[in-house]
């Protein structure tokens, strides 16, 4: 009881001090001067986003409140930008998101000088050469270009502007819900499809424990392999083509797929 007790004074110290460190982040910051919210947008084509001379090195999609859709781009063989990009279902989340990368900058940062119609803008200076954080009512937006950028990768700020470029019409967001129906397959065995429905997404990505993924996740569906005798748990981070993410998750006993021919 006395480790429980301990544990319960650690969990509470550490909420009082994120409590303290949001509070100074604001106040950092300016929050309560941010302009008010703008749209809502109905979110980002997120395929549109391309950087000149740079190629899409990698896509990670999280849920907002995991890091958002993350884009890296560089020339062949690094990675030398990255960009965040959160649809969230209201302004209160994506100011959230933004204020949390604002208090992990290792850098205060400053007022954008040209803040591309967005709520609030900062960066490393006022030109955003090397990173941009900003907030479009509820779209948040974090842009980095790594320690080792060269002349190749333009500065952050240039890049804000393609994102926003590809942001939606005005509307609020319909909340993405993908659905998980799984159909063992009969050839190869322990083996099973997974059909992701709820919606039209562009991108889906799928994680497994229990087994493995037979080739990567598409945007209807994909295989996983089963462990011979584990159950399998599966799951999903599905986008749509405007970028709002939505996540199903599902666990599979392993007696339906044992010995499955």
């Amino acid at each position: 009881m006395a480790w429980g007790f301990a544990a319960t004074l650690v969990a509470r110290a550490a909420s009082a001090q994120a409590h303290d460190d949001e509070a100074a982040t604001r106040e950092r910051y300016g929050f309560v001067r941010w302009a008010a919210p703008s749209g809502p947008w109905s979110g980002v084509e997120v395929a549109r986003i391309s950087v000149p001379a740079l190629g899409l090195r990698a896509r990670t999609d999280h849920l907002v409140d995991d890091g958002g859709i993350v884009l890296a781009f560089g020339p062949a063989g690094r990675t030398t930008l990255t960009v965040r990009v959160a649809v969230a279902p209201n302004a209160g989340s994506a100011r959230t998101f933004l204020l949390g990368h604002l208090r992990g900058a290792q850098v205060t940062l400053v007022p954008l000088g040209d803040a591309s119609g967005s709520d609030a803008a900062f960066g490393d200076d006022a030109a955003g050469t090397h990173a941009v954080g900003a907030v479009f009512g509820n779209v948040a937006v974090w842009i980095a270009r790594t320690v080792d950028a060269g002349s190749e990768t333009p500065a952050a700020a240039s890049v804000l502007g393609l994102v926003r470029s590809a942001m939606g019409a005005r509307g609020a967001p319909s909340p993405a819900t993908p659905t998980l129906t799984p159909t063992v397959l009969a050839d190869p065995s322990h083996t099973l499809h997974v059909t992701v429905g709820g919606g039209s997404f562009a991108h889906v990505e799928a994680r497994v424990r229990g087994g493995h993924l037979r080739g990567p996740a598409g945007p209807t569906g994909f295989d996983v392999v089963a462990g011979a005798r584990s159950a399998v748990d599966v799951r999903v981070v599905a986008t749509d083509a405007l970028g709002r993410s939505g996540s199903a998750s599902m666990q599979l006993p392993a007696t339906p797929l044992t010995g499955a021919r």
